[in-house]
């Protein structure tokens, strides 16, 4: 028996449920040959690995802090604020903010891709995605897998001051829906931030948690539990 067949619709989460390797902010990575590669030449490596790793801190310490829920900060704002280098410029900035948006940007692959067409077929589809640059280049990367149109609604927290669990992201998205609140599965990884929120908002939820799925454990936020967005069905 298939989960989807008492849902007319899915909402989407996006991170580690379709995009992977995002979020690529570790000690090793090498921000300032990110930054020549899109063509910045003024500040010095260590000034732009300084900014970068300066500005994912502080949005990591807001993520974690429930009281931001309502109201995260803009990645713009915090490099000007944390960035830390003398006579920083709009376009210093603006390029910064593209090094902080590269890196935290993943990929979809094909076959997911393809799955969220097949999917497309039978289902409503939807997205809320907790991001902290600018959706830019996510639109690209969408558009470079051609699931850009599938969506009813997308809502990338970056548009807004609010991210997930924050019910005010769940009601933009749900506002798009014919559908009954209870015939919209919302699915995602993060407990915190996707079951929880989707369970505040009314909705039914399957949890992507290999570790649960294959011990057969089950969680009150979670109505289902699943291995792999791919095995949805």
């Amino acid at each position: 028996m298939s989960i989807l067949q008492d849902y007319r619709a899915v909402i989407l989460d996006m991170n580690s449920t379709f995009m992977f390797n995002e979020d690529r902010f570790s000690a090793r990575e090498d921000f300032a040959a990110t930054y020549r590669e899109i063509g910045g030449s003024r500040l010095k490596s260590g000034e732009v690995n300084r900014a970068i790793r300066n500005c994912y801190g502080k949005i990591c310490l807001d993520y974690q802090n429930p009281e931001k829920y309502g109201n995260f900060p803009q990645v713009r704002d915090v490099l000007s604020s944390h960035c830390h280098i003398d006579d920083t410029s709009e376009e210093d900035i603006a390029l910064l903010e593209k090094v902080f948006a590269l890196h935290e940007l993943g990929t979809i692959p094909e076959q997911y891709a393809c799955y969220l067409k097949r999917l497309a077929d039978s289902h409503e589809l939807g997205l809320i995605a907790n991001i902290w640059a600018r959706k830019d280049l996510w639109l690209e990367e969408f558009a470079r897998v051609g699931i850009h149109s599938l969506f009813t609604k997308m809502i990338f927290s970056s548009d807004t001051t609010s991210i997930k669990p924050s019910q005010v992201l769940f009601d933009m998205a749900l506002e798009a829906f014919a559908a009954d609140r209870s015939q919209i599965l919302f699915v995602g990884d993060s407990l915190k931030y996707d079951m929880e929120g989707a369970k505040a908002a009314g909705l039914s939820t399957a949890w992507i948690n290999s570790e649960y799925h294959s011990a057969g454990l089950c969680h009150v936020l979670a109505d289902h539990i699943i291995d792999d967005l791919l095995h949805l069905e």
